[in-house]
């Protein structure tokens, strides 16, 4: 039961399967989707800031 479910969810969220509020939901989830960050997706973030800003400070020390 719970695998079937779980199989269910999963077709509609990536749009296999075709249900009355299918739309609404898939686009929900698309929008939650975008927001997600992996901790490696913000450590990046931070290296590369963090170069950026050497870099600006090697730039106006000269």
């Amino acid at each position: 039961m719970l695998n079937s479910l779980h199989h269910e969810l999963h077709n509609i969220l990536s749009e296999k399967n075709e249900v009355r509020y299918g739309a609404v939901i898939q686009a929900v989830a698309h929008h939650l989707g975008n927001g997600k960050k992996t901790v490696a997706d913000i450590e990046d973030e931070k290296r590369v800031k963090r170069e950026e800003a050497e870099k600006l400070k090697k730039y106006i020390a000269e």
